[in-house]
């Protein structure tokens, strides 16, 4: 047993945050279109099966503005209390009896248990489905075909013939595919005389190769010995070269010694001079930097004095700021005292906007519907048409039954006139009415009479048919008035919604509201200044950081004043001290250019030691370098001795030829090898191919014997059972609903008929049993129609749960059904449906709380929807 106990929505499509509970018995969720009534039973199955059971993507499930939705819905099944708890975040999972984490895992259990089709079909019965049972042939057929699962079968049987259409296309192109055979087979034997010759060819190209070779290798061995000569001179000339270079380059290095030898006798000299010339000058700088300390010491003191007077200065103008800071903060608290009184003023008028809110929604929704009215014409006009077509359609009723009732009674009188008749004509001077003797003469009389009645009768039989032809013709003219009801209903009812939109609307003293809410607007503009202000003063306000900059100067200036008390360098001698510190300044300039002299003297006699080692190293290698150039020199004159230049260049010349004729060869054993793969490869490919053709020859014996067949019978097995299937299914409904329905009329009716019947396509026709005889719908009044609706809905609904219906959901049962109707429907949620465990219903109607043990109203404020509850 499945029940739903709670659940409660964050965020999604126009909830923001509610929280519905459900109790056994008959639950009316009931508000105005477009409140977020169907959002509660969307959210449910959401929460079931996922977002995908909703047929949207989670963004368009997200209430505007929000970031994600969160649905938790509280059940029970089989006993035992579950939570599940679903968010558009992808967070999913189950609590309870069973833990689960995860979407997948947690729609697969719950699909297990209560399979989604079951839900959809079985539990939760649609918008306008009850009323389209007993008025649209074809919403009937697709919802009997959907629950029992025939269009399943019917659309197996259609694949099955798709994919015996496609094995034969299939043999057919295999056999079209064998007229290549012959074909093949002569391009397999021209391949393979092709590749005979090809064989042949390359035997000559490797013998031909073999001689080319053997007289390159003795070619190659003559030249290997010129070549080692020729190398041999050519290091020498090489060497010889290099030598020569080197005793250039040592003579020039030489050379370059002797000129920095040159340079740094007199760059010694000069230091010497300078060494001196800064010995003289020691007095004098030692003076110099004695004036000069005591000069800067005089510039600081002076520095210091100033800062003293600026951060006296400074202190000053800060003492000033405290006094201004002060009066802001006085001001501070005068703009906060301010915003306060406002603020309390906005709490006053708050409910003033929710209000001028509202008047506006309902005022675009009058206008919404009375621009709707306007597509259904004269209303009033529509109604008189209809109220005499229903005068009408109860005037041909009775006329027909009046008919039926003369015609069974001339039928019946008919057929005792027969049997009379025929009683008389084989009578023996007996009456076989009355039993009294009969004479021929009277026998002859009665029958003539009797036979005149009987004309008489049929005459009457074929006027009432011509007469119940008219009455036809009539019915069906008012039937196509009567059709527009419903279009009446809806227009009815949208003229009740503006009637109470207008009244709605005029209550709201809009003028009042607006005047209230200007003054709000200039309240709020103040606040808004004041809020500036004080924000602006906030920034302004610096009296800590004033406090702490005086309190850090007052400290520096101590600081400095016991500095200055402590420094009071002698200045009497002043401007003295600066005319000898003039005198002494080119000579502290001089001493500075020469000061270094001594260790650059010091490192010039380093460097001249070091260019006369190196000139005695240099002069050694240059004597070695001479010695062996000489030597080079002998040795390439004995080896050129035994070389001939012309000779070598032949045998180069001949090696090259051979080289290039022995490529040659091999580049075309190789073009004649590529030649053999490659006929090789046709030859392969063509025997496989003969292969192919062979196997496709075999496949398409097999289908055309086997495979097509074998299909072509399971389908019709597959035809036959959905037949059974469908018949089966078609009477189980129908002592199903036979039951209710009687149930339903008190025994007036003793079930229904269900029937197929071929117009231009095949329909399922409804018929209902009356004293014994089958009745078409238009037999039964208002009520009687739509308890044979609900009693055709429970009936598919038991049989596709299997027993007992656990919960029943109704989304707006009523908005097609008239006043007679709607009554009957009222009754029927009353007595009827407690026997289901839990029933939920969806409807804007207020008749239907009536039949409510809990009412859950919906109203939308703001375009956000709110959920209230009332207990019936």
């Amino acid at each position: 047993m499945f029940k739903i106990e709670e659940v409660e929505i964050q965020d999604f499509r126009s909830h923001s945050s509610s929280k519905i509970i459900f109790g056994d018995g008959i639950n009316v969720i009931l508000g105005r279109n477009g409140a977020g009534k169907s959002s509660i039973l969307e959210a449910i199955m959401v929460a079931l099966y996922g977002a995908r059971a909703a047929r949207a993507n989670k963004e368009a499930l997200i209430r505007s503005g929000a970031k994600e939705y969160r649905i938790t819905l509280k059940f029970k099944l089989d006993g035992e209390e579950y939570e599940i708890v679903r968010s558009s975040t992808g967070e999913t999972f189950l609590r309870g009896a069973a833990s689960l984490d995860g979407d997948q895992k947690v729609t697969e259990w719950i699909s297990r248990r209560i399979p989604q089709h079951v839900f959809q079909n079985a539990v939760y019965v649609k918008q306008g489905e009850i009323e389209s049972i007993v008025s649209d042939d074809e919403s009937r057929e697709k919802l009997i075909r959907k629950i029992t699962k025939i269009e399943e079968y019917e659309n197996a049987w259609k694949a099955l013939g798709e994919i015996i259409r496609d094995f034969k296309k299939e043999s057919e192109d295999y056999r079209s595919l064998l007229s290549q055979l012959k074909e093949t087979f002569e391009q397999l034997n021209k391949k393979r005389a092709e590749e005979e010759r090809a064989k042949k060819e390359l035997e000559e190209l490797k013998r031909k190769k073999d001689e080319i070779r053997k007289e390159l290798e003795k070619a190659r061995k003559d030249e290997e010995k010129f070549n080692e000569i020729g190398k041999k001179i050519e290091e020498l000339r090489s060497e010889i070269e290099k030598i020569k270079v080197l005793i250039e380059q040592k003579e020039r290095e030489i050379v370059e010694i002797d000129k920095d030898l040159r340079r740094i006798f007199e760059r010694k000299v000069k230091l010497e001079k300078e060494v001196e010339e800064a010995k003289n000058l020691e007095n004098k700088v030692k003076r110099f930097q004695e004036i000069d300390s005591l000069l800067k010491e005089i510039e600081r003191i002076e520095k210091k004095m100033i800062e003293l007077e600026k951060l006296e200065e400074k202190r000053k103008n800060l003492e000033n700021e405290l006094e201004k800071q002060k009066e802001i903060e006085k001001e501070i608290k005068n703009v906060e005292e301010k915003i306060l009184e406002l603020e309390k003023i906005l709490k006053e008028f708050r409910d003033v906007e929710e209000k001028i809110s509202e008047f506006e929604t309902k005022k675009v929704q009058l206008k919404k519907l009375e621009e709707e009215l306007l597509s259904f014409g004269d209303v009033e006009k529509l109604k008189q048409e209809i109220d005499r077509a229903k005068e009408e359609f109860e005037k041909i009723k009775d006329y027909e039954k009046k008919i039926g009732e003369k015609r069974a009674s001339l039928k019946t009188r008919a057929v005792e006139i027969k049997k009379i008749v025929e009683q008389l004509k084989t009578a023996d001077k007996k009456c076989p009415v009355c039993g009294r003797e009969l004479t021929d003469a009277q026998k002859d009389s009665l029958l003539k009479n009797y036979i005149e009645d009987f004309k008489k009768i049929e005459s009457e039989l074929v006027n009432l048919s011509k007469l119940e032809e008219k009455v036809k013709e009539k019915r069906s003219f008012v039937e196509e008035v009567l059709k527009r009801e419903s279009k009446l209903i809806i227009a009815l009812q949208k003229i009740e919604e503006i009637k109470k939109l207008r009244s709605e609307v005029e209550s709201y003293k809009i003028e009042e509201l607006k005047l209230k809410k200007d003054s709000l607007e200039k309240v709020r503009t103040e606040k808004i200044e004041l809020q500036g202000r004080y924000r602006t003063l906030k920034d302004v306000i610096k009296k800590e950081d004033v406090l702490r900059e005086i309190e850090r100067i007052e400290k520096n200036v101590n600081e400095l004043r016991e500095e200055l008390k402590i420094a009071k360098p002698r200045t009497e001698k002043l401007e003295e001290l600066k005319k000898e510190y003039e005198s002494l300044k080119q000579s502290y300039s001089r001493w500075l250019e020469i000061k270094n002299s001594e260790k650059e003297l010091e490192n010039e006699k380093k460097i001249m030691d070091e260019k006369l080692k190196r000139k005695e190293i240099e002069e050694r290698t240059l004597e070695d370098l001479k010695r062996r150039y000489k030597e080079v020199n002998e040795i390439y004159f004995e080896v050129s001795k035994g070389y001939n230049e012309e000779l070598h260049k032949d045998l180069k010349k001949k090696v090259e030829f051979l080289t290039s004729e022995f490529s040659k060869a091999e580049e075309g054993i190789q073009r004649v090898q590529k030649v053999i793969q490659s006929i090789g490869e046709d030859i392969i490919s063509l025997e496989k191919q003969i292969e192919k053709l062979r196997d496709l020859a075999r496949k398409a014996e097999i289908i055309e014997r086997n495979v097509v067949p074998e299909l072509e019978k399971i389908r019709e097995k597959f035809r036959n059972y959905k037949n059974i299937v469908a018949e089966a299914s078609m009477r189980e409904i129908e002592d199903i609903a036979s039951k209710i329905f009687e149930e339903l009329t008190d025994g007036k009716y003793n079930g229904i008929r269900l029937k197929r019947t071929l117009e231009k396509v095949e329909k399922i026709k409804i018929f209902v049993i009356y004293q014994g005889e089958e009745k078409d719908l238009t037999f039964l009044s208002g009520g009687e129609l739509i308890a044979l609706a609900i009693a055709f809905r429970l009936a598919l609904t038991i049989f596709l749960v299997r027993g007992k219906i656990p919960v029943l959901i109704l989304d707006e049962p009523t908005p097609f059904l008239d006043e007679e109707r709607r009554k009957k429907l009222v009754e029927i949620i009353s007595n009827y449906l407690r026997k289901i465990p839990q029933v939920i219903i969806v409807t804007h109607d207020e008749e239907l709380k009536d039949a409510a043990d809990r009412i859950i109203r919906v109203h939308a404020v703001g375009g956000i929807s709110k959920v209230s509850y009332v207990e019936s």
